[in-house]
């Protein structure tokens, strides 16, 4: 290949194929990030992530579904007891009644 069979090709060249390189390159370029651009997402990163940990952190103070269940237990154990300790209650509030019917009716 000599000098001869590409200079009827050099025309070519700088009407198509260099401006179509250079458009790609200037695209190329646009496509990259500034370093002030990549401060400024570092910046977002790091405060997500600071973010983050402390959700993560008050995540594991939390209660988790086992707590939940026994404290749902511990509820209608609770209930359970409150309705015992009702009905002897009405109990003693009846046995109350007699005694005092019955104090009432002697003292006449």
């Amino acid at each position: 290949m000599t000098f001869d069979t590409i200079l009827p090709y050099l025309p070519l060249l700088n009407v198509v194929i260099i401006p179509v390189v250079g458009w790609l390159l200037r695209v190329f370029k646009q496509g990259l990030v500034s370093k002030e651009d990549l401060g400024v997402h570092t910046n977002r990163l790091t405060a997500l992530e600071r973010r983050t940990d402390l959700i993560d952190r008050d995540l594991k103070h939390l209660p988790n579904q086992s707590d939940l269940s026994r404290l749902k237990e511990a509820i209608a154990a609770l209930s359970g007891d409150s309705k015992a300790q009702t009905q002897q209650l009405r109990a003693v509030s009846t046995s109350l009644s007699r005694i005092e019917d019955y104090l009432l009716k002697a003292g006449k």
